[in-house]
């Protein structure tokens, strides 16, 4: 089959061109010289969705479909072609997955992606025991960009590398979401000096009164196997109603301790309006049933209630639907 001198075309021709390409055909086309990897942000690739994944492997994530993996060089494997600019083997071994084999840095190969695509790391799932000092090191030069969510996975961290992963996260800017789902060492500390709109984490007997505080500027958190009281909670809600939290949208913990029989206030008989929470910046959802009323001088209305052993606090809005 003769070749398709597609850089001759002009600009507009060649750009309609590389827009029947997907992620996977483009890395390819930028393969063939400098001048195709330098018109490939003609697509407007900088609103591709990049993401990154090191919890299974070394894995770079274009809007949430195609896959690229890194992989050590295997003299045995066969190649499809070779990537001069990562010195590097690549096979093609489904529609959506490319496996490059190469002796690169895992940092070099996050930076690979962002620099051709033109376009920020959006999401991080960051498996700390893994690649620590390539994907931190990322982190610290991404600062000024920024990244949307970070998740930190892995059955069991020591404290000192939950530690070490917190403090890079601290100076990474994080624009939408921290999840921790990796099971933290009791007695933990840790103090917060900033923290993105959303938090979630999926062990936080660690998290303290004090660390709710450091949280007063989100918008949503959710606290699983929480060792906040219902002390605590009442004192939460004294701060809301003085003013604090002025982001909040929603709050949740779950505490085995928590038990609306034991504490009756804490559920409304008469309210039994279910309330669908429209999550903004996200596609999800939040319910609560049966809330009661509170209410700060300025007016802002919010619903809290206890459900099985979850505390839920609602800040009502113009978005939740009844």
């Amino acid at each position: 089959m003769p070749s398709f001198p597609a850089l001759r075309l002009p600009h507009v021709a060649l750009t309609e061109v590389l827009r029947c390409l997907d992620p996977i055909d483009l890395f390819i086309f930028a393969q063939c010289s400098s001048k195709s990897s330098f018109v490939v942000p003609l697509v407007k690739s900088e609103s591709f969705r990049i993401d990154l994944d090191n919890e299974f492997g070394k894995i770079i994530i274009i809007n949430k479909d195609y896959r690229f993996s890194l992989e050590k060089i295997d003299e045995h494997t066969l190649f499809d072609f070779k990537c001069k600019s990562m010195n590097s083997s690549v096979k093609r071994d489904r529609e959506h997955l490319l496996t490059i084999s190469s002796n690169v840095g895992f940092e070099t190969f996050i930076w690979y992606f962002c620099n051709l695509f033109k376009s920020p790391m959006r999401t991080i799932t960051f498996l700390p025991v893994r690649d620590f000092d390539q994907i931190t090191a990322f982190l610290s030069k991404n600062d000024q960009v920024g990244i949307e969510e970070l998740e930190i996975t892995g059955y069991k961290l020591t404290e000192n590398c939950l530690r070490k992963t917190l403090d890079a996260v601290q100076r990474t800017k994080i624009s939408l979401a921290l999840s921790i789902k990796s099971f933290v060492p009791e007695g933990f500390v840790y103090k917060f000096e900033k923290l993105p709109e959303r938090l979630q984490l999926k062990e936080s007997h660690w998290f303290t009164m004090s660390n709710l505080m450091e949280a007063s500027n989100c918008a949503h958190i959710d606290l699983h196997k929480s060792s906040l009281t219902i002390q605590d909670m009442k004192e939460f809600m004294s701060r809301w109603k003085q003013g604090e939290f002025p982001n909040l949208e929603y709050f949740q913990a779950s505490n085995d301790s928590f038990n609306i029989t034991d504490y009756p206030g804490f559920e409304d008989r008469q309210n039994t309006v279910q309330r669908n929470k429209r999550i903004k910046n996200s596609s999800s959802s939040r319910y609560m049933t049966r809330g009661v009323k509170l209410q700060r001088d300025n007016g802002q209305k919010a619903e809290y209630r206890i459900f099985g052993n979850w505390f839920q606090f609602f800040v009502l809005s113009e978005w939740d639907i009844c």
